[in-house]
Protein backbone atom coordinates (compact mmCIF):
# COMPACT_ATOMS: atom_id res chain seq x y z
CA UNK A 1 0.00 0.00 0.00
CA UNK A 2 2.85 2.25 0.52
CA UNK A 3 4.49 2.46 -3.06
CA UNK A 4 0.54 2.14 -4.36
CA UNK A 5 0.77 5.13 -7.32
CA UNK A 6 -0.85 8.19 -5.89
CA UNK A 7 -1.97 9.18 -9.10
CA UNK A 8 -3.72 5.47 -9.81
CA UNK A 9 -5.80 6.11 -6.32
CA UNK A 10 -8.07 8.42 -7.22
CA UNK A 11 -10.11 9.70 -10.49
CA UNK A 12 -11.91 13.38 -10.74
CA UNK A 13 -15.83 12.33 -10.59
CA UNK A 14 -18.13 14.95 -11.26
CA UNK A 15 -20.46 16.55 -8.26
CA UNK A 16 -23.62 15.43 -8.62
CA UNK A 17 -25.97 13.40 -6.37
CA UNK A 18 -26.08 10.51 -8.74
CA UNK A 19 -22.43 9.61 -8.31
CA UNK A 20 -22.02 6.08 -7.33
CA UNK A 21 -19.13 4.95 -5.27
CA UNK A 22 -16.73 6.71 -3.01
CA UNK A 23 -16.37 10.09 -3.71
CA UNK A 24 -14.45 13.11 -1.57
CA UNK A 25 -13.54 16.59 -2.51
CA UNK A 26 -9.83 17.86 -3.20
CA UNK A 27 -8.99 21.57 -3.19
CA UNK A 28 -13.07 22.02 -4.65
CA UNK A 29 -12.77 19.32 -7.10
CA UNK A 30 -14.48 15.61 -5.98
CA UNK A 31 -12.38 12.51 -6.60
CA UNK A 32 -13.65 8.73 -7.17
CA UNK A 33 -11.42 6.28 -5.47
CA UNK A 34 -10.11 3.76 -8.98
CA UNK A 35 -11.49 0.06 -9.35
CA UNK A 36 -7.92 -0.71 -8.76
CA UNK A 37 -7.00 1.03 -5.27
CA UNK A 38 -10.57 -0.12 -3.91
CA UNK A 39 -9.54 -3.42 -5.19
CA UNK A 40 -5.99 -2.78 -2.85
CA UNK A 41 -7.64 -1.98 0.13
CA UNK A 42 -9.90 -5.09 -0.23
CA UNK A 43 -7.14 -7.27 -0.68
CA UNK A 44 -5.95 -5.37 2.18
CA UNK A 45 -8.04 -5.82 4.34
CA UNK A 46 -8.82 -9.59 3.97
CA UNK A 47 -5.42 -10.73 4.32
CA UNK A 48 -5.43 -8.09 7.64
CA UNK A 49 -8.16 -10.45 8.28
CA UNK A 50 -6.84 -13.27 8.24
CA UNK A 51 -3.86 -12.98 9.83
CA UNK A 52 -5.51 -11.77 12.83
CA UNK A 53 -8.06 -14.98 12.72
CA UNK A 54 -5.26 -17.57 12.33
CA UNK A 55 -2.99 -15.91 14.97
CA UNK A 56 -5.51 -16.17 17.50
CA UNK A 57 -6.96 -19.14 16.53
CA UNK A 58 -3.26 -21.01 16.35
CA UNK A 59 -2.72 -19.44 20.10
CA UNK A 60 -6.14 -20.73 21.33
CA UNK A 61 -5.47 -24.29 19.95
CA UNK A 62 -1.99 -24.49 21.28
CA UNK A 63 -2.76 -23.00 24.36
CA UNK A 64 -6.34 -25.58 24.84
CA UNK A 65 -5.29 -29.42 23.39
CA UNK A 66 -1.51 -28.42 22.77
CA UNK A 67 0.92 -28.36 19.60
CA UNK A 68 0.98 -31.43 18.59
CA UNK A 69 -2.53 -32.53 19.26
CA UNK A 70 -5.18 -33.35 16.29
CA UNK A 71 -6.76 -29.99 16.13
CA UNK A 72 -4.11 -28.13 16.07
CA UNK A 73 -2.08 -30.46 13.43
CA UNK A 74 -5.67 -29.90 11.16
CA UNK A 75 -5.58 -26.63 11.70
CA UNK A 76 -1.82 -26.40 10.73
CA UNK A 77 -2.63 -28.43 7.32
CA UNK A 78 -5.61 -25.66 6.79
CA UNK A 79 -3.16 -22.63 7.19
CA UNK A 80 -1.02 -24.80 4.51
CA UNK A 81 -4.38 -24.65 2.22
CA UNK A 82 -4.89 -21.04 3.35
CA UNK A 83 -1.21 -19.65 2.48
CA UNK A 84 -1.77 -21.44 -1.35
CA UNK A 85 -5.14 -19.23 -1.69
CA UNK A 86 -3.06 -16.43 -0.80
CA UNK A 87 0.03 -17.05 -2.95
CA UNK A 88 -2.57 -17.63 -6.02
CA UNK A 89 -4.27 -14.11 -4.69
CA UNK A 90 -0.80 -12.84 -4.95
CA UNK A 91 0.28 -14.23 -8.50
CA UNK A 92 -2.60 -14.14 -10.65
CA UNK A 93 -3.31 -10.67 -11.15
CA UNK A 94 0.15 -9.88 -11.66
CA UNK A 95 0.28 -12.58 -14.11
CA UNK A 96 -2.88 -11.33 -15.60
CA UNK A 97 -1.43 -7.69 -15.78
CA UNK A 98 1.85 -8.34 -17.63
CA UNK A 99 0.13 -10.65 -20.14
CA UNK A 100 -2.05 -8.02 -21.14
CA UNK A 101 0.60 -5.51 -21.15
CA UNK A 102 2.75 -7.27 -23.03
CA UNK A 103 5.06 -5.41 -20.78
CA UNK A 104 7.37 -5.84 -17.80
CA UNK A 105 7.07 -2.96 -15.76
CA UNK A 106 8.92 -2.62 -12.89
CA UNK A 107 9.55 -6.49 -12.27
CA UNK A 108 13.21 -7.70 -11.71
CA UNK A 109 14.28 -10.47 -14.37
CA UNK A 110 17.29 -10.83 -12.72
CA UNK A 111 15.58 -11.59 -9.05
CA UNK A 112 12.84 -13.56 -10.67
CA UNK A 113 15.94 -15.90 -12.82
CA UNK A 114 17.02 -16.18 -8.71
CA UNK A 115 14.27 -16.84 -7.03
CA UNK A 116 12.44 -19.17 -8.76
CA UNK A 117 14.73 -22.02 -9.16
CA UNK A 118 15.21 -20.84 -5.30
CA UNK A 119 11.27 -21.37 -4.72
CA UNK A 120 11.44 -24.98 -5.86
CA UNK A 121 14.64 -25.80 -4.18
CA UNK A 122 13.11 -24.52 -0.78
CA UNK A 123 10.22 -26.36 -1.63
CA UNK A 124 12.10 -29.46 -2.29
CA UNK A 125 13.90 -29.09 1.05
CA UNK A 126 10.28 -28.67 3.13
CA UNK A 127 9.24 -31.93 1.55
CA UNK A 128 11.60 -34.41 1.80
CA UNK A 129 11.85 -33.65 5.79
CA UNK A 130 10.59 -36.52 7.57
CA UNK A 131 6.90 -36.31 9.07
CA UNK A 132 6.25 -33.21 7.05
CA UNK A 133 2.86 -32.74 5.58
CA UNK A 134 2.32 -31.48 1.73
CA UNK A 135 0.31 -28.61 2.98
CA UNK A 136 3.83 -27.10 4.86
CA UNK A 137 5.65 -27.33 0.85
CA UNK A 138 2.64 -26.92 -1.02
CA UNK A 139 2.07 -23.30 -1.13
CA UNK A 140 6.33 -22.75 -1.84
CA UNK A 141 6.05 -25.29 -4.56
CA UNK A 142 2.99 -23.35 -6.29
CA UNK A 143 4.78 -19.44 -5.82
CA UNK A 144 7.79 -21.08 -7.71
CA UNK A 145 5.24 -22.12 -10.51
CA UNK A 146 3.31 -19.14 -10.66
CA UNK A 147 6.91 -17.17 -10.75
CA UNK A 148 7.66 -19.56 -13.44
CA UNK A 149 4.58 -18.54 -15.46
CA UNK A 150 5.67 -14.93 -14.84
CA UNK A 151 9.18 -15.37 -15.91
CA UNK A 152 8.16 -16.80 -18.77
CA UNK A 153 5.58 -14.06 -19.95
CA UNK A 154 8.39 -11.73 -19.11
CA UNK A 155 11.33 -13.27 -21.43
Amino acid sequence: MTFFPEQSKYVAAEETEETDGEARPLLGRMQRATLEWQTALWVTAAVATHAVVCILMSALLVMAVGPYAGPTRTWASLLGLFSLCLTCMQFFPQIVKTWRAGAVGALSIPMMLMQTPGGFLFAYSIAIRPGVNWSSWISTFVAATLQGVLLAICL
